[in-house]
C-alpha cells in the first residue's frame, strides 16, 4: 500500500509538470493574448480576416481596398477612391477640397487654396488660380511668370531687366542696357 501511494504521488507530480522523466523542471508558459483580436463597435473580430470601417465589419481583402467611411472600397476592381468619407469613381468625378465634384478625371484636378482647378487649362500659384497653363513661380508672396519677369529679392522685374543688390538702394531692378549695378564689397 505504501508503495502504491508513492507511485500515485509521483504520477501526480509528473502530471502537474513539476518533474519529468529526465529530472528537468517543465515550465508551462502563460497563455498569450491573441494580437489579432480587435474590437469594432463592441464586436470582437479577427483582424486577419475582417476589417472595421467606421463601425461596420467587412471581409478583409489582400490588395487594393481601403476604408471610406463605413464602406470598404476598391481602387483596383471598381476604380473607386475616397474623398472625405465619400467614395467616387475617378472616371466621372474628382475630389477637390474634400468634395466630390462631377466631370473629369481626378488626376486632372488639384486643390488651389480653397478652390479646385483643372491642371489641363489653368495654373495655381500661392493659392490662386490663373487662367492658362503657364508655369508660375513665387517671388516673396507674389506669383509671376518666369518667362516674362525676374524675381529680385521679393520684387518683380520686367522682362530683360536684371536684379542688383545696390550699395545704396538695396535690392533693385535695373535695365542693363541703360544702367549699371553698383555693388560694394566689404574691406576685410
Amino acid at each position: 500500500m505504501k508503495y502504491l501511494l508513492f507511485i500515485v504521488l509521483v504520477t501526480a507530480i509528473i502530471a502537474a509538470g513539476c518533474v519529468s522523466g529526465n529530472k528537468e523542471t517543465v515550465v508551462t508558459p502563460a497563455p498569450t493574448p491573441n494580437v489579432w483580436l480587435k474590437n469594432c463597435s463592441g464586436v470582437e473580430y479577427d483582424s486577419r480576416y475582417q476589417i472595421c470601417c467606421g463601425s461596420t465589419l467587412h471581409k478583409s481583402e489582400l490588395y487594393g481596398y481601403q476604408c471610406c467611411g463605413e464602406k470598404y472600397i476598391s481602387d483596383v476592381v471598381d476604380n473607386l477612391f475616397c474623398c472625405s468619407g465619400e467614395s467616387y469613381n475617378t472616371t466621372n468625378f474628382h475630389c477637390c477640397n474634400g468634395k466630390v465634384e462631377p466631370e473629369g478625371r481626378s488626376y486632372d484636378y488639384e486643390d488651389c487654396g480653397n478652390t479646385c482647378y483643372d491642371k489641363r487649362t489653368d495654373s495655381c500659384c500661392n493659392g490662386q488660380v490663373t487662367k492658362g497653363i503657364l508655369k508660375f513661380s513665387l517671388c516673396g508672396n507674389l506669383c509671376y511668370n518666369f518667362y516674362e519677369q525676374t524675381c529680385c529679392y521679393g520684387q518683380l522685374c520686367s522682362k530683360g531687366w536684371k536684379c542688383c543688390n545696390d550699395k545704396d538702394k538695396g535690392p533693385t531692378c535695373y535695365n542693363p542696357e541703360t544702367h549699371l549695378c553698383w555693388v560694394s564689397f566689404d574691406d576685410r
